[in-house]
């Protein structure tokens, strides 16, 4: 009789473990079919093309290079032979976002002791839009997601059972996650908070090994100063030099922990992020998530300091990130990367979502007690769970129509398509800028059906190194001189190879000896007396614009996911740009259909509103004018352009002398202490 209790003791203790690894494996399985088949087949926006044209350059990509994932993503792409090539690379997001998943249950389960409500928040967090988005698509951020939950899994369970084996490998998966993504390190101080606690007892030995295990995990590294002493065709790094591999892993070109050089460093424009991330959060966990998050603060703190400590010092670290880089949130693009940025913090977020769960349950559990009097209590507990499963089942359901159309999704891909198809097979190609120039970068690095375009990234123009790789890659192509430094250097290029190819720029510029002519998605470059008929450049232009792809054709006609709606306004700006050169030329009509085009794409760009307007009063269309300046004045009611416009419409067109007087002194009163350059046909 003694021995019995020992043995059902036993008997569900062993019941409860194969529970949990039934559990584990179900959500595995679920959510890995759910990442795989959701899968995108080419690649997304933002940084995705440089990643897919380093790896199939076996080159080094975008400050901090990356060499981990550009490692991975060589042998993925190598190893794997069906599918495309983005496709392969995209398994290092989907299969490490699967990973994350299970393991922040295994550690929810770990740390709570509750199946069900730790079933349920790694559930919430594989189905968050972005997480679900960048475990979709070619990207670095479902790696580095992975990394976050793998340390905090090791420190954890260091912290709680003093295991040395877990301090060695968190210390190697930490250096393994700085040759990945520098992000990483605002996941310091709350390692760092877990290791203090367990400092008693350490001495110098096991300091020592673990420092070991950490110089082992940078060894990927080595990958890049190999890599730029390859010169590959897409070299981020430049020579193989120590001063070169410090300013690539710091991202000095850029600024370190900063958005780009470009920063402002406004603390009210920095306080802008820290909103933006509220209101993310709150578009993306719901008002319940909210709800959840702000109960489990207070309940993890009541039941385990420790965890709501770590979590909390975590939270604040990588808001101080968003807080110091300042993302300037101005358009599509900038918010898609400030996005990106936000998904650490949602795997913090969503352990106080656990919290939560398990506080409502326990006291769902009170109330249901009182009401039954212990009777079939357990009948109505597993309802009240069942029913907290429409949680996360919920948040599939508002996000699977967002990320599956990105499955068969080619806009990205085709705009690289387009910009490659609007030049000769022998042509000079030079392109800036993320999206047209890495979507255009991927198309040409991996069907190679364009060799003989000399596709030159204009910003490394300028570089020390970017001279031997054109001269590697290119040797017919005549490079500017050595003294020659700026516009100079520029325009050396331009006079030196005019006559041989056909050049051509994503960007136009000034330059005194040529013009650069709307050319589809291009500018060509003509000089003076080669220009050609006003006719003829008309004539290309409508041949090209009838060959593109619509950008709204795909996913974007559904919904505009972030990084991939920058592609509208890099066809709204090409078809801008021909408009008003048409408009200037004469052909109204045609001005008149592609700054529509342009509308269609992009209506945010009142630059096109204004022009269009122009259009329509000179062909006396007082009307359309008038709506379309109206338009201008509802979106920014002090727009200079809009009331001098409309003064304008009035005087000429309606010959309405007193409206046209009124918008006329609003013009010069708002105009009075600034000067603002109007495009005037």
């Amino acid at each position: 009789m003694l021995l019995r209790p020992h043995k059902d003791a036993a008997q569900r203790a062993v019941s409860a473990n194969c529970y949990e690894v039934i559990c584990g494996r179900a959500l595995c399985l679920i959510v890995g079919i759910i990442y795989l088949t959701n899968q995108a087949r080419t690649v997304y926006g933002g940084d995705a093309g440089d990643f897919v044209a380093s790896i199939a350059t076996a080159g080094i990509a975008h400050p901090p290079g990356y060499p981990f994932y550009t490692l991975l993503g060589i042998i993925a792409s190598k190893a794997i032979v069906f599918q495309t090539v983005a496709w392969r690379i995209a398994l290092l997001s989907s299969l490490p976002a699967a990973a994350s998943v299970i393991l922040l249950y295994d550690l929810f389960l770990y740390l709570s002791k509750n199946k069900v409500s730790s079933l349920i928040a790694a559930s919430v967090f594989a189905f968050l839009y972005p997480v679900w988005l960048y475990a979709s698509v070619v990207e670095v951020f479902a790696l580095n997601n992975f990394f976050t939950v793998l340390l905090l899994w090791l420190m954890f369970h260091y912290n709680r059972e003093n295991n040395i084996k877990y301090l060695y490998l968190a210390f190697f998966t930490l250096g393994l996650s700085l040759t990945h993504h520098h992000l990483i390190i605002f996941l310091f101080p709350c390692l760092f908070y877990l290791f203090w606690q367990r400092k008693k007892g350490l001495n110098f030995a096991p300091l020592f090994y673990a420092a070991i295990f950490f110089i082992c995990g940078l060894a990927p590294n080595y990958y890049v100063i190999a890599a730029a002493g390859q010169n590959p065709a897409v070299n981020w790094m430049g020579s193989p030099t120590l001063a070169d591999f410090w300013a690539l892993v710091t991202r000095a070109g850029y600024g370190t922990f900063v958005a780009g050089n470009f920063i402002s460093h406004e603390p009210y424009l920095r306080l802008l992020d820290l909103w933006a991330f509220l209101d993310f959060f709150y578009k993306d966990f719901r008002l319940l998530g909210l709800i959840l998050v702000i109960i489990g603060i207070g309940y993890s703190f009541r039941r385990d300091a420790v965890v709501c400590l770590t979590i909390l010092i975590a939270v604040f670290s990588y808001l101080f990130f968003l807080f110091y880089a300042s993302f300037p949130l101005v358009e599509n693009f900038l918010v898609g990367t400030f996005e990106r940025f936000i998904q650490p913090l949602y795997i913090f977020c969503t352990f106080f979502v656990l919290y939560g769960i398990i506080a409502a349950g326990k006291f769902m559990e009170a109330i249901i007690a009182k009401i039954t009097s212990g009777r079939n209590n357990k009948l109505f507990i597993s309802i009240i769970y069942l029913l907290l499963f429409i949680y996360p089942v919920g948040i599939f359901i508002l996000n699977y129509p967002k990320i599956s159309i990105l499955r068969n999704d080619f806009t990205a891909e085709n705009l690289g398509h387009n910009i490659l198809a609007s030049v000769e097979k022998n042509a000079v190609l030079i392109i800036s800028t993320d999206t047209p120039l890495f979507d255009t970068q991927s198309v040409y690095y991996t069907e190679k059906n364009w060799q003989g375009v000399k596709l030159i990234h204009l910003t490394k123009l300028f570089t020390p190194y970017y001279g031997r790789t054109l001269k590697k890659y290119y040797p017919d192509l005549d490079l500017p001189g050595k003294d020659k430094k700026g516009k100079e250097l520029f325009e050396d290029l331009l006079a030196k190879n005019y006559q041989k190819y056909p050049i051509y720029s994503k960007l136009a510029f000034a330059d005194d000896s040529g013009i650069w002519v709307p050319w589809g998605l291009l500018f060509r470059y003509y000089q003076k007396k080669d220009l050609p008929s006003g006719q003829k450049i008309l004539e290309e232009n409508l041949r090209l614009w009838s060959s593109y792809d619509d950008p709204l054709a795909g996913s974007l006609s559904k919904f505009k996911n972030l990084m991939l709606s920058d592609n509208l306004r890099i066809y709204a700006t090409a078809r801008q740009e021909f408009g008003f050169w048409a408009a200037k030329n004469g052909f109204l009509k045609e001005a008149e259909n592609s700054l529509l085009e342009a509308i269609r794409f992009y209506p945010e760009d009142l630059d096109t509103h204004v022009i269009l307007a122009q259009v329509y009063l000179t062909q006396k269309m007082c009307d359309q004018a008038k709506i379309t300046i109206d338009n201008v004045l509802s979106r920014e009611k002090d727009s200079l352009e809009g009331l001098f416009l409309s003064s304008l419409n009035y005087a000429v067109c309606f010959k309405d002398r007193e409206k046209a007087s009124y918008y006329q002194k609003l013009y010069e009163e708002k105009n009075r202490d600034r000067e603002t350059p109007l495009k005037k046909l």
